[in-house]
């Protein structure tokens, strides 16, 4: 297909594009599914889109749809300009990008992030952000040329890149922003539909779970089998309140994760209020005596009070060590639980 257009799109035009609003639609539910949110329906991504180009934009703002006649190719919404979001300086953002599956493959996608760079460059943006979404992918963007600021991998949302032009004068200050994010710790849910991230954690969780089988005395497990509990335990932590398997990053690294959730009450402890539980907690071995775990325990106090609970409760493992965790304030409760091992204990103010 050869002649093709690009229009700008508005409430007038949008359902005059075959296929454009149900692929659209598709595409966010796609995109927020990646993201471990509960995407809304199709129905309401088509309105809600409608609604959007009623409403006034700013006139830094495109919304562009690349077809030929009627038939829908391609859409991206764009912005010429802005100084918000990860970035200060001045800068061109690509906010949504896909083309037709009918259409892709062919070359189009490049045609259009063409038409989107050039219009960019032509307001006088010397550099452009965005994030690689899962529908286009970041393999398209390395393509196109765009860099990896190794932000955000283990958030398990999509990767932000980024492209600078020539005649982009504050190449030193960008470089000090992305490095003064990455410094930042966090720990964030682990979605079980984002393939990038689990396969970041399994080396580092089967890892852990081979050593714990090994130190209790247990039968070793297949990898296999022990990738299932992975994708069991963080599919289980995603439909239940006050629970988290989440990954902790630091520099933009996977480092550690942990299992974790609130419940109320424990009887055998004599806890009538709700109580927090570790269940599972693993620092990578390249990464210890960093103050990984330090951190991944900070962050769960956190969520634990967060969420109400007055105590933190866990059985010490052979892999973290008790060491480790009467160094973080934990009690012998002297009560056994099910594996022979004491119950500890820890106070939350």
């Amino acid at each position: 297909m050869n002649n093709f257009d690009f229009t700008a799109l508005t409430q007038g035009n949008a359902r005059s594009f075959k296929s454009f609003l149900s692929e659209f639609a598709e595409y966010c539910v796609d995109s927020l599914k990646h993201l471990g949110e509960a995407p809304f329906g199709r129905r309401y991504f088509k309105n809600k889109f409608i609604e959007e180009l009623g409403e006034p934009s700013g006139d830094k703002e495109r919304y562009i749809i690349m077809h030929s006649g009627n038939t829908f190719i391609g859409y991206t919404y764009y912005i010429l300009s802005e100084t918000e979001g990860l970035s200060k300086l001045e800068h061109g953002a690509v906010i949504d990008f896909f083309i037709s599956p009918r259409f892709r493959g062919k070359g189009y996608g490049r045609i259009l992030n063409s038409y989107v760079e050039k219009a960019i460059a032509d307001y006088g943006s010397r550099l452009i952000m965005l994030n690689a979404d899962p529908v286009t992918g970041h393999d398209f963007w390395r393509r196109m040329g765009y860099k990896d600021t190794g932000l955000n991998k283990a958030r398990g949302i999509p990767l932000v890149c980024y492209k600078q032009f020539p005649g982009f004068d504050s190449a030193e200050s960008f470089a000090c922003e992305i490095e003064e994010q990455k410094s930042d710790t966090g720990m964030y849910p682990v979605n079980p539909y984002n393939k990038r991230l689990i396969k970041t954690l399994e080396p580092l969780w089967i890892s852990y779970w081979q050593n714990a089988l090994k130190n209790s005395g247990k039968t070793a497990e297949s990898k296999r089998k022990i990738k299932k509990r992975l994708r069991n335990r963080t599919e289980f932590a995603r439909k239940t309140p006050k629970y988290l398997f989440a990954a902790f990053y630091h520099c933009g690294t996977v480092k550690g994760f942990a299992q974790y959730g609130v419940s109320e009450g424990f009887s055998k402890l004599g806890i009538s209020d709700d109580f927090g539980y570790i269940y599972e907690f693993g620092v990578s071995e390249s990464f210890r005596r960093e103050g990984c775990g330090t951190a991944m325990n900070k962050h769960i106090e956190e969520f634990f009070v967060k969420h109400g609970a007055t105590v933190s409760v866990l059985t010490p493992d052979a892999v973290t060590g008790l060491d480790f965790w009467k160094a973080m304030g934990y009690e012998d409760t002297g009560v056994e639980c099910e594996n022979g091992n004491s119950y500890y204990i820890k106070r939350l103010s």
